[in-house]
């Protein structure tokens, strides 16, 4: 890692850094996502790449040491004195929430199921692993670059629900149809970088990425059958007060969206070392958009098998949110560092033409949302100086906030399947060691939604 003591920048050349990251951040928002019910609690990889960062919490902007700057923050490659190679392996477990049961208004009857007073939610895991990063960096005099392949997600989650029941007094047992779900979706980035050393203490890194973009998933309602009056009939299973009928045979439509795409995004960092003790980084990503197709169809219960409802669905466009981020980094001492970073990501890019997949949701799409976010990301490394085998020790804790898509009208029915989110606490931590011209680590990083974990290692020669 290369350090300096000399003077700040000149004004002209930080103006110059500025200007560049500005020309990338404004083009304007575009997307849309869908409000099914399965894609309202996507998770995306937005986290510094290599299980280092993981372990700091993701708190790397300011830092950008290693060859995992490429995507975190590309000035920082300049820092590099010698080629470096980076490969990470990373391991996500999910954990679904949704409205698994309850009556949302009203007494319940008693009957059946229709015993919980209010919404109960349940939860569902899915696991997932991959290689999520691998980059080459070059360094030359005062200049870098580096090519990568990186893991914007790989998501997979699933949700089962018996359906909700609302004792209307006009409209006694109604019951929203029982849900099956399951979606799959990956996104890996392939990227080229450079980064230049405007002064000493001042560097600029610019890169771009094409991303190919996978996503299936496909929501099942089921029927239930009329209420006939008579509470021992009602209560059986795929009766209107009983446990639902997830037979094939059963089902009352399919909720389908499919997509295979390219699409290609931006990214720009900065990085100012005004001294050996403090670093500032800063970074915007451009998210990219793809494609997909979402329809709903009529299954072997409905009065109609096989017909495309074509007043929902259609071709809809998913985009990856913007991130703009700001990190700082105090080398405390030669064995102690701390790091901060602050992230904010645009989820509300995919609230612009939401595409409608719910027969419900037909007359106000509109009021189907997703906020925006502020990630805090705060870490620490304590380095323990052994002649020959340095150890690393991590810690970490990270704000990931509410970015769950949720329904702000008024209809009764949709204010029940789509409630609010709820901003997650991250803690991590991991440990690394040097051998020999190669560093290898591991990180854990644990919330209430996901839990990651990572192996690996960077290497110079």
């Amino acid at each position: 890692m290369r350090t300096s003591e000399t003077a700040r920048p000149a004004p002209l050349e930080l103006g110059l850094a500025l200007a560049a990251l500005s020309c990338l951040v404004l083009s304007p928002p575009a997307g849309a996502q869908s409000n099914d019910e399965i894609q309202t609690g996507v998770q995306f990889n937005f986290l510094a790449p290599g299980a280092r960062s993981l372990g700091l919490g993701g708190a790397f902007l300011g830092l950008a040491d290693d060859a995992t700057a490429a995507y975190a923050n590309p000035a920082g490659l300049t820092q590099l004195v010698e080629p470096e190679v980076s490969i990470e392996g990373r391991s996500w477990e999910f954990t679904s929430l949704f409205v698994e049961c309850g009556n949302a208004m009203g007494e319940p009857t008693g009957v059946g199921i229709d015993v919980v007073n209010g919404l109960r939610q349940g939860e569902m895991g899915e696991g997932t692993q991959g290689f999520s990063f691998l980059s080459y960096v070059h360094v030359g005099n005062r200049w870098a670059f580096s090519v990568y392949r990186h893991e914007l997600a790989r998501f997979s989650a699933s949700l089962r629900s018996e359906g909700i029941f609302f004792s209307f007094p006009d409209h006694p047992g109604f019951r929203t149809s029982p849900v099956r779900s399951h979606l799959e979706l990956g996104i890996t980035g392939f990227g080229l970088v450079g980064a230049w050393e405007l002064s000493n203490a001042l560097s600029l890194g610019l890169g771009a990425a094409s991303y190919d973009f996978h996503l299936t998933s496909i929501t099942k309602r089921f029927a239930v059958q009329a209420l006939t009056g008579d509470p021992q009939l009602d209560a059986l299973p795929g009766g209107k007060y009983g446990s639902a009928d997830f037979s094939a045979g059963n089902v009352l439509s399919s909720q389908i969206q499919d997509g295979e795409e390219s699409g290609t995004g931006v990214h720009a960092g900065i990085l100012w070392r005004p001294n050996r003790r403090w670093s500032v980084g800063a970074v915007y990503r451009n998210g990219p958009e793809f494609n997909f197709v979402g329809a709903l169809v009529n299954g072997p219960s409905s009065p109609r098998p096989g017909w495309v409802d074509t007043s929902v669905g259609g071709e809809g466009t998913f985009h990856v949110p913007d991130v703009w981020g700001l990190g700082i980094a105090l080398r405390v001492s030669e064995r102690f560092i701390a790091t901060l970073d602050w992230d904010h990501v645009d989820y509300s890019d995919s609230n612009d033409d939401m595409l409608n997949m719910i027969r419900i949701g037909r007359s106000d799409p509109e009021n189907y949302v997703i906020d925006n976010g502020d990630e805090i990301h705060l870490g620490f490394e304590y380095l323990t100086l052994r002649p020959r085998h340095p150890v690393g020790l991590r810690l970490g804790v990270w704000r990931d906030p509410n970015h769950k898509i949720h329904y702000t009208g008024e209809r009764e029915l949709s204010q029940a399947r789509f409630l609010p989110g709820t901003d997650e606490i991250h803690i991590s931590g991991g440990l690394g060691i040097v051998i020999g011209r190669s560093q290898f680590d591991i990180g854990l990083d644990l919330s209430d939604r996901v839990d990651t974990l990572s192996f690996s290692t960077v290497a110079s020669f």
